[in-house]
C-alpha cells in the first residue's frame, strides 16, 4: 500500500488543493509565517491514517502472507528474500 498526499479535497473544485499548496509554498514555506493554523482541516489525513491502520491490522491477522502482484517490480526481490530464509 502506498499513500500520497494528493491535491483533491472533498467539497472543493478540482484545482483548489493545488492552488492552496502552491500558495502556501510560495508565501509561507520556511518563512516566519510558516506556523500551524487553527483553520487547517486534518480529516483527510485522519482518514488516510485509519486506512493504513486497518489495512495493516488485516494483513497482520491474515492466515496467509501477502504477496506481490505477479510481475511487480518488487516481486523478484521478495522471492529472493523468502528463498534465503528457507536456506
Amino acid at each position: 500500500m502506498y499513500l500520497d498526499a494528493g491535491t483533491d479535497f472533498v467539497d472543493r473544485p478540482p484545482e483548489w488543493g493545488k492552488q492552496q499548496i502552491d500558495h502556501y509554498t510560495d508565501v509561507n514555506y520556511h518563512q516566519p509565517s510558516d506556523e500551524y493554523d487553527d483553520s487547517w482541516n486534518f480529516d483527510g489525513m485522519i482518514a488516510d491514517a485509519l486506512l493504513g491502520f486497518w489495512t495493516g491490522l488485516a494483513i497482520a491477522n491474515a492466515d496467509d502472507m501477502p504477496s506481490w502482484v505477479e510481475g511487480d517490480e518488487f516481486e523478484a526481490a521478495r522471492l529472493e528474500a523468502l528463498a534465503a530464509e528457507e536456506e
